[in-house]
């Protein structure tokens, strides 16, 4: 059984501790109200909020409102309890599981390391077809390009003009170089 490890966040020492197991929680302190009173508040652990990537956030604030930042967990927890002798720009969930920020979990790796990785262990979705955002044609209209090419009655050049798409990509339909997958 791994003990769990608290330590002041950097930069915000007298507000914040991070555990190692991905935890924050807020330091008791005295806030200011608008008019002359003040009250002591609570420690209470931060509410983690997941961006639309599915990595956990924080944000942290100080006195000083320009001190005010938003940062992945992951990143934080490595930052303090992850040796990065090499200075790997990259933060790596060893489990691929992107909620999961204990720093056992953690790993510094470069870009391709932390692609690769994805890769191996099957966390990439590929975009294939429609489903790939930078596509232009839909699936009805390559099988179209296709049956239109292999009667021979147009040239790639004019079926490019049919579809607002260039002759090289009609070739590369054509051809199964792209949109091999129907």
């Amino acid at each position: 059984m791994i003990d769990e490890i608290w330590i002041p966040m950097p930069r915000f020492e007298e507000y914040y501790k991070i555990s190692s197991f991905g935890r924050v929680i807020s330091l008791p302190r005295i806030k200011r109200t608008r008019g002359s009173g003040s009250y002591l508040t609570k420690e209470r652990q931060l509410k983690i909020t997941a961006d639309t990537e599915g990595y956990a956030r924080i944000t942290l604030y100080s006195r000083n409102p320009k001190d005010k930042i938003r940062d992945y967990l992951h990143r934080a927890v490595a930052e303090v309890f992850v040796a990065n002798p090499e200075n790997k720009p990259q933060v790596n969930h060893r489990d691929g599981d992107k909620l999961n920020n204990a720093a056992y979990n953690l790993e510094w790796a470069t870009c391709k390391e932390n692609i690769n990785h994805a890769h191996e262990n099957g966390l990439v979705k590929e975009r294939k077809g429609e489903s790939n955002g930078f596509v232009k044609l839909t699936a009805k209209e390559v099988l179209k390009i296709r049956e239109l090419h292999s009667l021979n009655k147009h040239t790639p050049t004019e079926i490019g003009r049919m579809f607002n798409t260039s002759r090289r990509n009609v070739s590369m339909i054509v051809n199964r170089v792209n949109w091999q997958h129907i």
